[in-house]
């Protein structure tokens, strides 16, 4: 009875001690998830923080690895239009494109009293290790301003391509800009080589291959992995943080030197690959990546032609041909059994020749009129290596000079 009548009018002190015990676990796990989210918002603000602290850093001390390319279905890559980063790996300059993805200004329609000069290149052209002001492109156009010529210069450089890319630019973004001349500017250190799959192989790029009836055009590229990869949702998102953030541009640089620390077997980049000044043996590896330059050399002109363009080809300068140490050079060619330095631009010339496509060589005059005459590096940075790699502001300054008097000697501008 007594027990009845105590479950039903109050609680045993066994059941008591159950719910104070309860109400106790249920006080300490408040107080526990209350201080764990204080924990992380003081984490999360110690990273925010941090993170602020180090953009602050990097952007006071120019530090910048910007991924500039992206993939394109007709040349395989090119650079990001609306670009404003900063590049440092050589040289120093600010990277800005078009809404095209070129580097310059906006394209507009063109004018009827001014002459438009397309030029069309790899990185020697992009110049993306000086600041755009500096380049020959830009030069050029102030050259001609000054002579008070009416005309603009557009720069559709881009890093990397070989001739058949350069065709391929030609007919999908440059002919349709209406130019009146373009320049075909020939890297002859890697560029024959880039059009060969199997002397610069893994490439993702179009390739044109030698058949019976001519070239034909291998653009298999687009059905690559990696190709398709990089064209993914994921891949461009990826991209576009890595460009928003110092931090995680630095990260991602650490990440890829330690994911290609095996990697080897790079070519000097003074030299380049020494094959490309050897006269190449009958159906060798080199003897059939020059033949198909020379035959989209021809291409290139050709297709200038038949949309009312003239076509001028140049051949750049290689950093051995052009260091400005007598003795270095001669140590470089002679220990590569190299005869003549200026093998491959008198090859281009020749068949330019004689196939009556205009020619400028800029190697040898570079050498005789500046580097040897006056001592100057042409090539590369105090702060990477001088006498190597691209162009700094001498070299463009010295090309913007003989381009614009081979244009005016032999009056395409007419």
């Amino acid at each position: 009875m007594n027990a009845s009548t105590g479950s039903t009018h109050g609680s045993t002190p066994r059941s008591q001690n159950e719910n104070a015990a309860s109400k106790l676990v249920v006080s300490k796990w408040s107080r526990f998830n209350q201080n764990l989210k204080k924990k992380l918002v003081l984490l999360l603000f110690g990273i925010c923080v941090a993170f602020a602290i180090t953009e602050f850093l990097l952007l006071a001390l120019g530090v910048s690895f910007p991924l500039l390319y992206q993939p394109d279905d007709f040349c395989g890559t090119r650079l990001r239009p609306n670009l404003n980063v900063r590049y440092i790996e050589e040289g120093n300059a600010i990277v800005k494109t078009n809404s095209s993805g070129f580097r310059g200004n906006e394209y507009q329609a063109k004018k009827e009293n001014v002459v438009r000069i397309a030029v069309i290149g790899d990185s020697f052209t992009e110049a993306i290790h000086v600041p755009y002001e500096k380049t020959f492109c830009h030069l050029l156009e102030r050259r001609f301003e000054k002579a008070g010529q009416l005309v603009e210069v557009l720069n559709f450089g881009v890093s990397g391509f070989g001739t058949a890319q350069e065709l391929e630019m030609l007919n999908h973004y440059v002919l349709p800009t209406q130019p009146d001349i373009v320049i075909l500017a020939v890297f002859t250190g890697n560029d024959v080589g880039d059009n060969s799959s199997k002397i610069n192989s893994g490439q993702i790029k179009p390739y044109y291959r030698m058949q019976a009836n001519g070239l034909v055009l291998d653009d298999s590229f687009k059905h690559d992995a990696r190709f398709m990869a990089a064209n993914s949702w994921s891949t461009q998102t990826k991209v576009a943080l890595i460009n928003w953030s110092r931090s995680l541009q630095l990260v991602n640089k650490f990440y890829a030197a330690w994911k290609n620390r095996k990697q080897s077997g790079k070519l000097d980049d003074i030299g380049l690959d020494p094959n490309v000044y050897l006269t190449p043996k009958e159906n060798s590896d080199w003897d059939v990546a020059w033949k198909v330059t020379e035959l989209l050399i021809q291409k290139f002109a050709a297709d200038c032609t038949s949309n009312g363009a003239e076509c001028l080809v140049v051949t750049l300068s290689n950093p051995i041909q052009v260091h400005p140490n007598k003795e270095f050079r001669e140590d470089y060619f002679s220990g590569n059994g190299i005869a003549d330095p200026f093998y491959p631009d008198k090859r281009i010339a020749e068949y330019c020749e004689a196939n009556t496509i205009f020619n400028l060589n800029l190697a040898e005059p570079l050498y005789r009129n500046v580097s040897e005459s006056e001592g100057l590096f042409l090539h590369g940075f105090p702060a990477s290596k001088l006498g190597t790699g691209h162009w700094n502001e001498n070299g463009h300054a010295a090309a913007s000079e003989l381009i614009y008097d081979a244009l005016i000697g032999c009056e395409l501008l007419d």
